[in-house]
């Protein structure tokens, strides 16, 4: 039976595992490519605005279109990179071709 780590080994684990994020979230803002907690909210938004463009009373009932909700998401990180510039942030600039190619993996879609 292994013994416990001491709490300053499991500090020291944390930190190295908050810097290896962090570098892994530069090198995807880099190359415009969004992370997947960035890409899994712009994705139920953008179901969320297609379901509220149907008609009242019929919003459950109407088909989704996939692509429509594919473009919708990739709308939906646009505003994302606006909003955060208009702020004063640090935006992310995405590449059309890194986010088609992270909402076909996100998804589970060839291209």
């Amino acid at each position: 039976m292994s013994q416990p780590l001491p709490a300053y080994a499991t500090a020291k684990d944390r930190l190295a595992n908050r810097k290896a994020q962090a570098a892994t979230r530069e090198r995807r803002a880099e190359a415009g490519r969004p992370d997947p907690a960035t890409l899994d909210r712009a994705i139920a938004d953008a179901v969320r605005d297609c379901l509220a463009a149907a008609p009242s009373g019929r919003r459950l009932a109407t088909p989704l279109d996939p692509e429509r909700i594919i473009r919708a998401a990739a709308v939906e990180l646009l505003r994302r990179s606006h909003r955060a510039m208009e702020a004063g942030k640090l935006a992310v600039i995405y590449k059309p071709e890194a986010v088609a190619a992270a909402l076909a993996n996100r998804l589970g879609l060839e291209i």
